[in-house]
């Protein structure tokens, strides 16, 4: 693949500091690290998509490579498969847009590839003959849980009444895995792709022929397991596992699709970035803020916000 910009050691330095830095992070700042720990697949992306291939992989290589000796010197050796996972989402993102495939292609045919890959690893790591996976998990977790509590003092903890409750609210958290892994991927697939974006226009680089990112939407057709996920969860017991996690990843879904009409009004009205960027910090924070975008986006597909508010040069940018 031929490059939009020579290699440059500079520039291989930043990007995979920027790697290392986004992904440790999460573990040096757990609360603001975990958001900033979304952004790691994006010096990949924007090196596989800017040089092509192979002179892209240098930079996922290459953080790979120094975070296995910069983790391992640390203590952090075993969260070097996620590391890798993060690095394989931004170079499989950066390949498909170079590839020329629609934004939902590059989105989730790479946060599926990774997911299927980290539900390997994590097969295989926790794989025994001593019941299921998520029953050694779940035991381990409440064991681990309890710890805590013990060591911190709180004496009521041992009741049990309580410890019933921390077991049941155990074993719900730990069923739900699947689906909040999947949609964690989604949102950092998400964000990797916009900052790509932007990183594009900003460069003159050439981008695929995708419509404004304002002007994205959910499939209609995607309200029906929403609709029978719900059903399933409220009335098929045996089904109540798999439904809540289809019902997490298609949440994370229309929350996109709730974002992309805020940002339309956004773009509309002329707000400032830092009204912008108090909106998103606000959305993300905010549970009952988060859950309302997403209803947004999923009521929108019947009430079309968007279009109600739209001049007529807008609706002929949504057509071109």
């Amino acid at each position: 693949m031929f490059s939009y910009a020579p290699v440059t050691v500079q520039q291989v330095t930043i990007w995979i500091g920027l790697s290392l830095i986004f992904f440790g992070s999460a573990v040096w700042f757990p609360f603001v690290g975990l958001f900033l720990s979304f952004l790691t697949p994006i010096p990949s992306s924007l090196s596989v998509y800017t040089w092509g291939i192979p002179s892209g992989y240098v930079v996922p290589v290459g953080a790979l490579i120094c975070g296995g000796l910069l983790f391992g010197v640390l203590g952090f050796g075993q969260s070097l498969p996620y590391f890798a996972l993060f690095l394989t989402l931004g170079a499989l993102i950066g390949y498909f847009v170079r590839q020329g495939r629609s934004r939902e292609f590059c989105v989730m045919a790479a946060t599926a590839f990774v997911f299927a890959a980290g539900s390997l690893l994590f097969f295989l790591k926790h794989q025994g003959s001593d019941g299921s996976i998520f029953t050694r998990l779940e035991e381990k977790t409440f064991q681990y849980i309890m710890a805590l509590l013990k060591d911190s003092g709180l004496e009521e903890a041992e009741r049990p009444y309580i410890k019933e409750q921390i077991r049941q609210m155990v074993h719900m958290v730990v069923r739900l895995l699947p689906g909040a892994s999947f949609g964690s991927l989604l949102i950092s697939a998400v964000i990797n792709i916009v900052g790509l974006e932007r990183y594009s226009s900003q460069k003159g680089y050439p981008l695929p022929r995708w419509s404004k990112l304002a002007l994205w939407k959910a499939p209609d057709w995607l309200v029906w397991p929403v609709i029978f996920s719900g059903f399933a969860a409220l009335f098929a017991a045996s089904l109540r596992a798999i439904a809540f996690n289809l019902i997490i990843v298609l949440g994370v879904i229309y929350l996109f699709h709730g974002m992309c009409i805020l940002g339309f009004f956004a773009e509309k009205w002329k707000l400032s970035w830092w009204v912008k960027a108090l909106a998103i910090f606000l959305i993300v924070t905010q549970q009952y803020l988060t859950l309302l975008v997403a209803l947004t986006g999923f009521f929108d597909t019947w009430a079309n916000f968007r279009k109600i508010s739209k001049t007529g040069e807008e609706t002929r940018d949504e057509g071109s």
